[in-house]
């Protein structure tokens, strides 16, 4: 291997612990997304609340802001340093963790879950943008596995932290600053108080160079969001179906264990949450390495096959709905695994179709398309689904089952449909081996 290909592919140490702290902020990301869901019996019953309302906190009011302000973190990110973006967003969405414990009306919790969502936006934008940089082509799958896996871990640790802290905080607490002395709201705080520790590690990272690439560069950034859409359309498709399946399997899991396998809360918590941490965080960051491996044997379209074998291993996981007891936990962890495998080997695919100076861009198109098809859609699909065409509410499992079937179908053909653009992304990983520092990185 030539010398100068050597050097491109030598990551330094400052690189290796932003990955590390990025890693930590996408766990604690995921965990404050998802910790309302554990705290639904407490939140109902203080601000006297329907399954409807809490619903809307749950998701909704989540899912659209999150979206909506992704595309203008994203476009920040490919513009100023990501460090600074990063440090706006944990302080917004701590924020908003923090207003939520202290919330006393729904209007309250409703705008405060939403500062959530606006703060969680810049997240994956700035961070994969940060982590293309700094890591060459041969070694991102690697690195946003890594990333993935924090936040599939941080979907799983939900489950078990808020478990944990309700069952170590009294049901009553002493706190006068809060108004009701609720355990929820003590665990909300908590989660809030992390923040400010994250905003820390953030400052200690080295912002990486920005790069000036070829001519392919400044065309795409030229053409903006049309030309975005044209290099990695296709896999945004697949990346939505994914989506869809993922969040719909994981909305209805815990109802499934619960209603139809008899689990309790505690079993839940330690099996049901123990296959989301452990298959989700093997599979994102098996995932990257695996598509890493077989891009550098130089396989066509290597990264979007895996993605689309890991599709197919998911149709298998779905089972654990005709399954029980050990049985189905360990199915439902084969499917938590797929996904985490799928999902980062396509986030690798797309983000390799696009030059540096549009990652972020491209990152925020992909966050607005996933979560407004996933998570503003799926756990709704499912219970459409169980309603109007199954006639019967009792058939949770095998509205998961057709759910994930019919959506991980389109995803598995898009994934395995041959790329048209392979030489062009190849063309750009040469001239990223070219990179001409057009700044320095911050202090």
């Amino acid at each position: 291997m030539p010398a100068d290909a050597q050097a491109n592919q030598r990551v330094p140490a400052s690189a290796w612990y932003a990955l590390a702290v990025l890693t930590f902020g996408a766990i604690l990301s995921y965990t404050d997304r998802y910790i309302i869901n554990v705290l639904v019996d407490g939140i109902r019953r203080d601000l006297s609340l329907d399954d409807v309302a809490i619903s809307l906190v749950q998701g909704a009011a989540f899912a659209l802001v999150y979206a909506t302000a992704a595309i203008p973190f994203g476009m920040l990110s490919d513009r100023i340093s990501r460090r600074y973006v990063l440090l706006v967003g944990t302080a917004l969405w701590s924020a908003g963790m923090l207003g939520c414990g202290l919330a006393s009306t729904y209007q309250q919790l409703v705008a405060f879950r939403c500062l959530v969502g606006v703060g969680e936006a810049s997240f994956f934008p700035a961070s994969l943008s940060f982590l293309a940089a700094a890591f060459p082509p041969q070694r991102r799958g690697l690195a946003f596995g890594a990333l993935l896996m924090g936040s599939s871990i941080g979907a799983g640790a939900a489950v078990s932290i808020g478990g944990a802290l309700l069952a170590l905080l009294p049901p009553q607490l002493d706190w006068p600053f809060l108004p009701t002395s609720s355990s929820w709201r003590g665990v909300l705080v908590i989660l809030a108080a992390a923040g400010p520790a994250l905003m820390l590690l953030i400052l200690s990272t080295r912002e990486p160079r920005r790069v000036a690439t070829g001519s392919a560069a400044g065309r795409l950034s030229g053409g903006g969001l049309r030309d975005l859409l044209k290099a990695g359309g296709i896999l945004l498709l697949g990346l939505a179906s994914l989506s869809i399946a993922d969040a719909a399997t994981a909305a209805w899991a815990p109802a499934f264990f619960s209603r139809l396998l008899n689990f309790t809360p505690a079993q839940i918590a330690a099996e049901v949450g123990t296959a989301a941490i452990v298959g989700g965080g093997a599979g994102s960051f098996l995932g990257g390495i695996l598509s890493d491996h077989l891009d550098a044997r130089g396989i066509p379209n290597a990264r979007e096959r895996v993605a689309s074998a890991a599709c197919g291993v998911a149709m298998l996981g779905l089972s654990f709905v005709f399954l029980s007891g050990t049985s189905a936990v360990a199915a439902y962890a084969l499917f938590v695994f797929a996904v985490g495998v799928a999902s980062v080997s396509a986030a690798a695919a797309l983000l390799r179709r696009l030059p540096l100076n549009t990652q972020g861009l491209g990152t925020a198109v992909a966050a607005f398309i996933m979560v407004m098809a996933g998570l503003g859609s799926g756990p709704t699909i499912v219970a459409l689904v169980k309603q109007h065409i199954l006639g019967d509410n009792a058939q949770t499992g095998s509205a998961i089952f057709l759910v994930g079937v019919l959506t991980l179908l389109p995803a598995l053909a898009v994934f395995g449909r041959p790329s048209r653009t392979k030489r062009a992304s190849q063309q750009r990983d040469s001239d990223g081996q070219q990179q001409r520092p057009t700044d320095r990185p911050s202090p």
